[in-house]
């Protein structure tokens, strides 16, 4: 069995003077293809609103405590307000057999420069008609999201989160080529994720974010969906997790 060690420490430039901690929760580490993935919740306890954020991931040998490889990922959301989660999973572009466990922390301002604080616009989203399906070791969530704002939402996306039965993060898969949403208008969506083939799915989330005037939405949520078995008919749009970046070790 693979373990896991999740560590998160928020270290922005110039937020010395408030609390500048965040948990990584409801973490899990598999095998998904040829590769392992680690996945999780990142909760927010630092006193500060965040918006643009990347979470930093290191891939372990357990034979000798030495890093094999350094990730970088986005969060599945735009932003992470304090007392609020987002969700990543950030896989290994090495073998399995070569990682045997991860650790991972917001990536501090100096690994990301883009790294931004703030507050969310109000917006109003709502995510209707969700389905997942599971088809071998392929996952399609697809779904509609309405923009029912007076505003035009601007770059619409979905983020979808899977859990197993223990109430662990899986994976997490987005989609992020909808269309600008004036008031009443909607788009669908379909997110594919790969996923493992020895873990004992739940449920997944969906939850839904974008712009507004340049500033980010708060997120909605249509949670707590089952999984069928069968075909899925959609065309994947988007595949599990995004590209990681290769950087130093924490």
């Amino acid at each position: 069995m693979k373990r896991l060690l999740p560590i998160c420490v928020l270290a922005a430039a110039g937020l010395a003077a408030m609390a500048q901690t965040c948990i990584i929760t409801n973490e899990s580490f598999n095998r998904i293809g040829t590769h392992d993935t680690f996945a999780g919740e990142i909760q927010n306890d630092s006193g500060v609103n965040i918006l643009y954020h990347r979470i930093r991931v290191a891939f372990l040998d357990d034979s000798d405590n030495s890093i094999v490889q350094t990730v970088t990922v986005d969060g599945c959301l735009r932003s992470l307000q304090n007392g609020a989660s987002d969700f990543f999973s950030a896989a290994s572009s090495e073998a399995a057999a070569e990682t045997d466990f991860a650790i991972g922390r917001m990536a501090n301002i100096a690994e990301d420069p883009d790294f931004e604080v703030g507050t969310t616009a109000a917006g109003d989203i709502a995510i209707s008609g969700v389905t997942a399906t599971l088809t071998g070791t392929e996952l399609t969530v697809t779904g509609t999201i309405t923009n029912n704002d007076a505003d035009t939402l601007d770059e619409p996306a979905a983020c979808v989160v899977l859990y197993d039965d223990d109430g662990n993060v899986v994976v997490t898969g987005k989609d992020a080529t909808l269309e600008d949403l004036d008031e009443d208008e909607s788009d669908t969506f379909s997110a594919m994720m790969n996923v493992p083939d020895d873990v004992d799915f739940d449920h997944v989330d969906v939850w839904a974010d974008g712009l507004e005037d340049g500033t980010a939405v708060d997120p909605e949520v249509s949670d707590d969906h089952s999984i069928s078995a069968g075909t899925a008919t959609a065309t994947p749009t988007v595949t599990t997790t995004p590209t990681p970046t290769n950087t130093p070790g924490p």
